[in-house]
């Protein structure tokens, strides 16, 4: 094969497992994993989340503001040290 087939095929590979990786962890599964976190524990902080789960403090807050507002968790106390736990617990 010539170089630039073989870089092309390289390429084609790498980007065919990266889209992969990047399927199994849609926000669907995130957000799974954040709704059991809450049921097992009962209220949690957004960096403990974050830390269980093993991602950014930023993902776990836009998936967290997404199950707010479609009514699955709320927020209780003060902004700064607040909790999230399920709607009706």
């Amino acid at each position: 094969m010539t170089p630039a087939i073989e870089l092309f095929r390289f390429v084609a590979v790498r980007n065919a497992v990266a889209v992969q990786a990047l399927e199994v962890e849609t926000p669907a599964s995130l957000q799974e994993l954040i709704l059991t976190l809450l049921r097992q524990s009962g209220k949690m902080r957004s960096k403990n989340i974050a830390s269980e789960i093993g991602c950014s403090l930023k993902a776990v807050k836009r998936e967290l503001d997404t199950l707010r507002l479609a009514g699955h968790i709320e927020f209780v106390c003060p902004s700064t040290t607040g909790t999230y736990r399920l709607v009706g617990a």
